[in-house]
């Protein structure tokens, strides 16, 4: 059973299609729509809530708020150095993506292209993408508003006429429905409910699509006949380096076809490689990953967050107003990538000094800080090209 091909996304088509679905979930919202948050019942359910919230103490509200602003506990990332990111971009993409690679503009230019790339048809994906895209209309978009340029659609997209169907409020809900079910994408969410200026255009050549398109789709009737050709070149090749290569040629052969074919991660790749390896032979980088990847693999992740709450609710009473914000500042300064970790962690030390709490209480959190500190800097630019260097080298 062949799968139909996708067709480009018509604006005007989008639009007849989004025009219908808001007046449908309209009427379904008037007719069938869920009022149980004006029930008091749900009041009182609140309010309860409210109340067991102040019992438990205000010293845990403010932990949560500093717990927010520790570099998160997220293990195998490679952070992306982003000392030289202009402040701006910095501030707008920090809390909602990683910097991949940063190309400042040439010298008179004043535009910049933003690449953003995440999942297909995965919601929480998606609302991120829509929550970059109002920060950076609020902090990039200037007066003419933010440009997006969408795959897989061609020419402007008109959500701006449904906009006026009904109120913001509804307009929204109609939109996070639509959104949960996979009926938009991030980008016309956001569109679709953002009090910023922008402009939603869709960025492919008509043409160009539909013959690549029929190029595929011509693939498709002999694709099992060319998937037993290559597999059946493969085996051959496969026996010839049996009986031509060395055990250790080998090896790493199959190391680098494993990974290449997504068999093998890039933990295990680097660690395959530096097996029987000196240090003064892999070199800065790939030595220092996998350093970083042994400071891994002895972290208990659940025992770093047990440290970090500790630590926490033991600092939280003891902190004045000045020391509080400093260390929130350091946090989200790390977090944004404005600053380095160990800054933080300076700042965390110095303040855990004064009011004598010992972090050698806190053995796994130190040890998660010792970690980051490790990866601190790499780049995954550097770290693959030393890879395929060394790969040549070899």
């Amino acid at each position: 059973m062949k799968d139909s091909a996708p067709t480009i996304r018509d604006s005007a088509s989008l639009g007849r299609f989004l025009g219908a679905g808001v007046r449908m979930l309209l009427v379904s919202l008037i007719f069938m729509g869920d009022t149980t948050g004006w029930t008091a019942r749900d009041i009182w359910t609140e309010r309860r809530k409210a109340v067991r919230s102040v019992r438990d103490g205000v010293e845990r509200m403010r932990s949560d708020r500093l717990a927010a602003s520790f570099p998160s506990l997220n293990p195998g990332f490679v952070p992306v150095e982003s000392s030289g990111l202009p402040a701006w971009l910095a501030n707008a993409v920090g809390l909602y993506a990683d910097v991949g690679t940063y190309v400042p503009p040439a010298p008179g230019q004043r535009r910049v292209l933003i690449h953003v790339q995440d999942l297909h048809a995965v919601e929480e994906a998606q609302r991120n993408i829509a929550s970059l895209l109002d920060q950076l209309a609020g902090s990039a978009g200037g007066t003419d508003g933010l440009w997006v340029g969408l795959e897989g659609a061609a020419g402007p997209f008109r959500t701006n006429d449904f906009r006026a169907l009904a109120a913001p409020s509804v307009i929204r809900r109609v939109s996070d429905r639509f959104l949960r079910a996979g009926l938009i994408s991030g980008p016309e969410f956001f569109s679709l409910t953002t009090e910023r200026p922008f402009r939603l255009w869709g960025t492919e050549d008509p043409a160009a699509y539909e013959a690549n398109i029929r190029a595929l789709t011509q693939t498709f009737p002999t694709q099992s006949q060319d998937n037993a050709r290559l597999l059946q070149a493969r085996r051959r090749m496969d026996t010839l380096k049996k009986a031509l290569y060395p055990p250790a040629l080998l090896a790493l052969d199959e190391a680098q076809m494993a990974y290449e074919s997504n068999q093998l991660a890039l933990t295990g790749y680097v660690q395959k490689l530096a097996e029987n390896v000196s240090d003064r032979d892999l070199g800065p980088s790939l030595l220092r990953y996998r350093d970083a990847l042994r400071l891994e693999a002895n972290l208990s992740f659940t025992s770093v967050e047990t440290d970090q709450r500790r630590l926490l609710e033991h600092l939280a009473p003891l902190l004045t107003d000045l020391e509080r914000r400093r260390l929130t500042e350091a946090g989200l300064a790390c977090r944004l990538g404005r600053a380095r970790h160990g800054s933080f962690l300076t700042a965390l030390k110095e303040i855990c000094r004064q009011h004598r709490v010992d972090l050698a209480g806190y053995p796994h959190f130190l040890a998660h800080n010792a970690y980051v500190e490790k990866v601190e800097g790499l780049r995954a630019e550097d770290l693959m090209g030393m890879l395929n260097g060394w790969l040549i080298d070899k």
